[in-house]
């Protein structure tokens, strides 16, 4: 967290939210900077939490290539999706409507 509060000091100091307020790129790159500073301390956040030494050593890591390999990772681990960033909702959608597709074959394999 210390070395988050530096970076954040820094882009404190390189973006002052009031000059970025007056031009509308400077802003967007002022937003996404902050999102992101905060999206770490987030991170660091939970992994505090957890104090779960997996988190650290890179077992949670996913490294499937396919939708099913991702369901599989997420149940070995006990994981479950966190809310979309904003601007990832398409992505969380086209996820969902993959997962539905998923369990509507296996339910009409099961009826049959």
């Amino acid at each position: 967290m210390a070395a988050i509060d530096s970076l954040s000091a820094v882009f404190n100091s390189v973006y002052p939210a009031k000059e970025n307020a007056s031009s509308p790129d400077k802003y967007l790159v002022y937003q996404g900077g902050k999102r992101y500073l905060q999206s770490l301390a987030g991170g660091v956040l939970r992994l505090l939490e957890t104090n779960d030494a997996r988190v650290f050593d890179g077992s949670y890591q996913f490294t499937g290539d396919s939708v099913v390999d991702l369901l599989q990772h997420l149940c070995r681990f006990g994981l479950e999706f966190a809310a979309p960033e904003p601007g990832d909702e398409a992505t969380y959608k086209r996820l969902f409507f993959a997962i539905r597709g998923i369990y509507e074959s296996i339910a009409a394999e099961e009826a049959q």
